[in-house]
């Protein structure tokens, strides 16, 4: 991929001046990626990046002070779009608990065990729905009361 600097970026050589497939090392004709990366790092996009920026900071942030009034300690995420939050102590693991908030609440949460061993004893909130939604999902957890 092409950066702005014209470096070289995750999935194409690219150089100063010349399209990624053309620069010298590149081995095969661009795809779609090439270009995406191509696009997404262009100025032109800029203000479709801060639009994003803003949205998911602000989803986070809305999150993560539901999150923080009924009771989850929390550490806002800098730069991602998904909060990670403990399980509530009494639960054998993180998927017991989001089976438990599943059934009971109709909430769906990623159990951090499913991103490997270092993710037990957390749950992941992804930041990809609507504010009200989110709202929603934390008061449903809050009334399940820990």
């Amino acid at each position: 991929m092409l950066t702005r600097e014209g470096g070289v970026g995750a999935g194409a050589t690219a150089g100063r001046g010349e399209p990624p497939w053309v620069a010298r090392g590149a081995r095969s004709a661009p795809d779609r990626m090439d270009f995406t990366g191509v696009a997404a790092l262009s100025p032109d996009s800029d203000a479709d990046v801060a639009s994003m920026n803003a949205l998911y900071k602000r989803r986070r942030d809305l999150v993560c002070d539901a999150l923080r009034k009924i009771g989850v300690d929390v550490k806002p995420p800098r730069s991602t779009i998904y909060v990670w939050a403990p399980v509530p102590e009494g639960f054998a693991s993180s998927a017991a608990y989001c089976e438990h908030v599943l059934e009971q609440a109709g909430v769906v949460l990623s159990p951090g065990a499913i991103y490997g061993p270092a993710g037990e004893g957390w749950f992941r909130i992804s930041l990809t729905t609507a504010d009200d939604r989110l709202l929603e999902a934390v008061q449903r957890l809050g009334a399940l009361g820990g």
